[in-house]
């Protein structure tokens, strides 16, 4: 039960994090993974928001990579919100997003960048991403 506990206060400081950036009208991108766990997390968020009024666009990706980071810091979002995207990549993400990004995810990933503050994972919170939820689940 304290994991749950633990679990929602995430989620609430995550859709705060989120509520404060559509506040401040930034031009927000939601990236999500090309399998049916990142277009459907990816989907409901941006569902989601359309419902809110806010202003977004919205991209399905094959993978993440160096590369790609660069190329989509280089189009200026000011904010990004990665689906089931990036894991294990956030020291990349860093270099190229700076603080300007939040990862969604449920794929088990190093210790270190559980503890992330723009990394939300139910890893973190005790629960076993691999078979008790999705990315989906969690959006």
């Amino acid at each position: 039960m304290e994991e749950f506990e633990s679990l929602l206060e995430g989620v609430k400081n995550t859709v705060a994090k989120i509520k404060e950036i559509f506040a401040a009208n930034k031009n927000i991108i939601i990236l999500g993974h090309l399998d049916a766990d990142g277009i459907s997390s990816a989907s409901i968020l941006a569902k989601t928001f359309q419902r809110q009024g806010y202003r977004f666009t919205i991209r399905i990706l094959n993978e993440m990579t160096p590369q790609v980071l660069k190329e989509i810091a280089e189009e200026n979002y000011d904010y990004y919100i990665l689906c089931e995207l990036g894991g294990g990549l956030s020291k990349e993400i860093d270099k190229y997003l700076s603080d300007k990004w939040i990862l969604i995810d449920h794929h088990q990933i190093p210790d270190e960048e559980l503890n992330h503050e723009r990394v939300f994972n139910v890893w973190r919170y005790g629960i076993d991403g691999s078979n008790a939820v999705t990315t989906t689940g969690i959006a």
